[in-house]
Parts: C-alpha cells; sequence; structure tokens
C-alpha cells in the first residue's frame, strides 16, 4: 500500500495523531537523531516504531512506503540513518540501496536493511551493497535496533571529523586500490553462500566467515567516504 510520506516524531503524537508538545523535562538531553523509515507495509512501520519508543534512542521518524517517495524525502531533508526494508514495491533491498549510494554519492546516511527473507546470503548481500549492518525481521529487537542505531550513527560521526592530511591518504587509496577490493570482496561473498547452500553442516564456520569479511567490506567502504567527507 503507497502511503504518502509521514514526518513524525517518536512517542509524541496523541491517537487522533495529533502531535502533543512535550514538557521541558521530558524532551531529550541530546539532538534526535533524524531516521528515514522505507518500508511499504503500514504494520512493519509501526512495529520498528514500537521497538524504537522502548529504547534510549531519541529517534525522529521520516517515513516513505516506496524507494521514489525516499528520494523525495532525501532531497529535502538531513537524514541521520536510513532503515530499508528488503522488499519495496519500486526495489529491490540491495538494489534500493546502491542506487541511493549513487543517488546521494557522500551525502549518503548509514543505511541498516531490515529484511524478512531468510536466505543465507541476505546479509552478505545487503553489506555488499553498501549497508552498514543487516537485521532480520525476525530477529528485529529493542537491543537489536539500538546497536545498529547507534553503531550507524557513530560511525557517520566519527568520519565526519577524520584530520584533512589523513584524508589525502585516504582518497588516494580510494582511486587506486578500493574498486578491486570490492571486486574481489564480493566474489568471495558469493563464494561463501554458495558454499553454505552445499553444505549445511558447516553453517556455523562459514557465518563467521562471512562476518569477517562483511567487516573487512564495511572497512574498505568507509576510506572513500572519510576521504570525500573532508574533501
Amino acid at each position: 500500500m503507497n502511503e504518502r510520506a509521514l514526518a513524525t516524531p517518536t512517542g509524541n503524537m496523541n491517537p487522533t495523531g495529533t502531535p502533543v508538545a512535550q514538557p521541558a523535562s521530558a524532551m531529550p538531553a541530546t539532538a534526535a537523531i533524524r531516521c528515514l523509515l522505507i518500508e511499504d507495509s503500514k504494520y512493519d512501520r509501526q512495529r520498528v516504531r514500537r521497538i524504537a519508543e522502548q529504547t534510549s534512542l531519541a529517534l525522529d521518524f521520516l517515513e516513505a512506503a516506496t524507494l521514489d517517495e525516499a528520494l523525495t524525502l532525501l532531497s529535502d531533508h538531513d537524514i541521520d540513518v536510513i532503515l530499508l526494508d528488503q522488499g519495496l514495491p519500486d526495489g529491490e533491498g540491495t538494489v534500493a540501496a546502491e542506487l541511493l549510494r549513487n543517488h546521494l554519492a557522500e551525502r549518503t546516511p548509514p543505511i541498516v536493511m531490515i529484511s524478512g527473507n531468510q536466505q543465507l546470503a541476505m546479509p552478505a548481500r545487503a553489506i555488499a551493497s553498501g549497508c552498514i549492518d543487516f537485521i532480520s525481521k525476525d530477529e528485529l529487537s529493542i537491543p537489536r535496533l539500538e546497536k545498529a542505531v547507534n553503531d550507524s550513527v557513530g560511525k557517520r560521526r566519527s568520519l565526519e571529523k577524520v584530520p584533512t592530511a589523513q584524508n589525502a591518504a585516504l582518497q588516494s587509496f580510494a582511486e587506486d586500490t578500493v574498486l578491486e577490493l570490492r571486486i574481489s570482496m564480493s566474489r568471495m561473498l558469493r563464494l561463501i553462500a554458495r558454499a553454505g547452500d552445499k553444505h549445511p553442516a558447516a553453517l556455523d564456520e562459514l557465518g563467521e566467515l562471512r562476518t569477517v569479511c562483511c567487516e573487512i567490506w564495511d572497512y574498505i567502504d568507509d576510506l572513500p567516504r572519510a576521504a570525500k567527507l573532508r574533501r
């Protein structure tokens, strides 16, 4: 169901949908984290918001039911983190993640994919498409969501503080080697996924190897972004 994008702070609505002002004592001490939730299911959007309300996070949500709506919102708003559904009506999640990164370039916020897809290769595909983290809808919980958002926002803020001298080195590295490393890591992740399908008994060991590969990919992916942020 394609609904109009909403912009409502978590926990600040009364039953009629009208924003309710909070008393000064109830206002968060830290700046709110601006989160874009891209999810076509109204039920799943409400579920994510309910879970978010129970965390210690101060989240201000924007909501989009389609990728097209999301791109419009991203053009008009500064976003700290994106929660991206894997199955959108106008774009599969990994393709959507790549499109967002291509469209926004260095302005791309950290992307956390949330998916009901249980395929073994799905987390690896999400990371390979440029997502910072992957959460299965079956595993979505208060601590899991809180950790994913905190890690993503913390990583972005740390990148924004990269010194100028280091920026030049990172940019040079990005231009010379990152593309080759991405190709190699993508091939390795595909091989791990195929091995898991052929050898179910080795899923635990392959899962650990996949986690290490994803961590390396994440590091590789952050280097050019860090350099671009400091241009």
